[in-house]
């Protein structure tokens, strides 16, 4: 048994090796053709890469400018016969990526471990790189503090120069500010007289208005005040000439020795009498009464 696991073991282990020899080789003819894409397919298939195998990747990753994966395929060789290869490849992507002293400092390792033209080259050109860009920031730095310096004389000639030709107009404007705040505030004064001489007369009105409806409900009052007495003093009247008449009609019916006196029966009064009378069945004879004293005889009597 344990002869046949480790048949299999073998087996595996070398067919995953033909395996890889195949893509590897695959991806040396792509690499020479230039077809960097292809190469770097081929060798990410790889099962069990070796160094020499992340070295050729991290090329095929640096000729297709893809520096940051480039990058961290050099950084993970570990075989110290490639270490000179590794860092001259290092300062180069490091370089594309505009990491200045870190490229620098691949490079001076480099050439610790041997003295190589194109490195010391590299390493040089770098370095100019560096102090241009040192120069250049200092010139700047020293325009900027010339620009500010100008700005600043700039602003304050321009503020000297507003002062002197402004001091003028400002005084104009003050004066111009104070006129018209003082035309707004009477025509402010004059708006409030005017209201107060509007609301004055609204009072007035108002107060004319009450007084006249207050007179007419007086007269009112008065005027029925009035027609009571005038009703009164006429039922007054009335009632002295009912008296008088009264007084009068009494005058009329007294005689000269103060007894009333006796009055004819009308005939519509014997008329009514005779009826009643006969009502009542009594029959009865009247005489009429000669009012000139003469006599009648008794053959001229009628009766009624």
């Amino acid at each position: 048994m344990k002869r046949l696991l480790i048949l299999f073991l073998f087996i595996g282990i070398a067919n995953a090796g033909i395996f890889d020899a195949f893509k590897i080789k695959d991806a040396q003819e792509a690499f020479k053709k230039s077809d960097y894409n292809a190469t770097i397919q081929d060798y990410s298939k790889v099962k069990n890469p070796s160094d020499e195998v992340r070295y050729n990747l991290g090329e095929a990753y640096y000729k297709d400018k893809k520096y940051k994966q480039a990058l961290s395929e050099f950084k993970a060789i570990k075989s110290k016969k490639l270490e000179f290869k590794k860092l001259h490849n290092m300062g180069n992507t490091l370089a594309h990526l505009k990491k200045i002293d870190d490229a620098i400092k691949a490079y001076e390792q480099a050439l610790k471990i041997k003295e190589d033209k194109d490195t010391r080259y590299n390493l040089e050109l770098l370095k100019k790189m560096k102090k241009k860009q040192q120069q250049k920031k200092k010139q700047n730095k020293k325009q900027n503090k010339k620009n500010k310096k100008n700005d600043k004389k700039k602003n304050q000639q321009k503020k000297n120069k507003q002062k002197k030709n402004g001091g003028k107009g400002q005084d104009k404007k003050n004066k111009q500010n104070k006129n018209s705040k003082q035309n707004q505030k009477s025509q402010q004064n004059k708006q409030n007289q005017n209201n107060k001489k509007e609301q004055e007369n609204k009072n007035k009105q108002n107060s004319q208005q009450k007084q006249k409806q207050q007179n007419k409900k007086q007269n009112r009052k008065d005027g029925k005040g009035k027609d009571k007495k005038d009703k009164q003093k006429e039922k007054e009247k009335l009632s002295e000439a009912q008296k008088k008449k009264q007084e009068q009609a009494k005058k009329q019916k007294m005689g000269k020795d103060g007894k009333p006196k006796k009055l004819p029966i009308s005939d519509m009064e014997l008329r009514k009498y005779n009826k009643a009378l006969d009502k009542r069945g009594i029959k009865t004879l009247l005489l009429p009464i000669n009012t000139k004293g003469a006599k009648q005889n008794e053959k001229n009597i009628n009766p009624w």
